[in-house]
């Protein structure tokens, strides 16, 4: 076993660009214009999608996390009285598990969609995978943004579903403060009027070989935020935002008691490439 005692360091230049996990070959070159599809229509991506996502994905990845991740959730009362409301789940991304364990892990016996890089419908035979498991990769234009919005607007009105969002967009593992939240993230629910749900993904010692082992995952959902009649649809963006990143971080700032990665920001034009490849093997 490694030894963990040296705490890993990683480098970085730029809080809102840098990711620090390895990008996969984009084999497919996808365009999301007004032109891709979000939702088939057809039956028999309909019926692939919800066998995919409710016999497959949902139990293995329910498994999965009970016996290998074991990400804890706190808090699930809040989610009372939503059980047939679209809303939006805001989290910190601090895995790349998140995408999956996330939803699982919060609301399973729901259908939850969530906002992906386009890299995620790029990768041959993953990308008809990610599709239907909810993946809405963002849009490259801006009449696909259109598109991404009226789809969202369709899953959260009429279908009463949820769409998880990770504002900060890239991963920082195990990281345990909170970088900004664009605006933009928060125009969704400001325009559909929609709650939105904070999580806080937090990281503690774990009490047995503790030196030696990644942390254990607690995830923290806070009440949900609605919208506020009295304010405009920017006005109620930003109010989204701040509630929902102050619940985030200050959450964070209490529960995540462990830094399982140092995270050192270095002046730009220092060349970090050799550390940043050498780190991402090891997470």
């Amino acid at each position: 076993m490694k030894d963990q005692k040296k705490k890993r360091i990683f480098y970085y230049k730029d809080e809102s660009n840098d990711d620090f996990m390895t990008a996969h070959p984009n084999v497919l070159n996808v365009n999301v214009d007004s032109k891709y599809n979000y939702m088939p229509n057809f039956i028999l991506f309909k019926l692939f999608s919800f066998v995919f996502y409710y016999l497959i994905a949902i139990p293995l990845l329910s498994i999965a996390n009970l016996f290998l991740f074991g990400v804890r959730v706190r808090g699930r009362k809040n989610l009372k009285g939503l059980w047939n409301k679209g809303y939006f789940i805001y989290a910190n991304h601090t895995n790349y598990k998140d995408a999956w364990l996330t939803p699982v892990s919060i609301a399973p016996f729901r259908r939850n969609y969530v906002i992906a890089n386009k890299a995620a419908v790029e990768i041959p035979v993953i990308n008809y995978l990610a599709k239907a498991g909810g993946a809405l990769p963002v849009a490259d234009t801006m009449a696909g943004l259109k598109k991404m919005t009226q789809t969202i607007d369709n899953i959260i009105l009429k279908k009463k579903q949820i769409i998880t969002i990770f504002p900060e967009a890239h991963i920082w593992p195990y990281y345990t403060k909170l970088r900004a939240f664009p605006l933009t993230s928060f125009k969704f629910p400001a325009k559909t009027k929609a709650p939105s749900i904070p999580v806080a993904v937090c990281y503690k010692k774990r009490a047995i070989l503790g030196e030696y082992r990644k942390p254990k995952t607690v995830a923290y959902i806070g009440k949900p935020i609605f919208p506020l009649d009295k304010l405009t649809e920017r006005q109620n963006a930003e109010y989204l935002r701040d509630k929902t990143f102050d619940f985030i971080k200050n959450t964070i700032e209490k529960e995540s008691t462990y830094s399982y990665i140092e995270y050192v920001k270095v002046e730009q034009g220092k060349d970090t490439t050799s550390d940043l490849e050498s780190e991402k093997e090891a997470i």
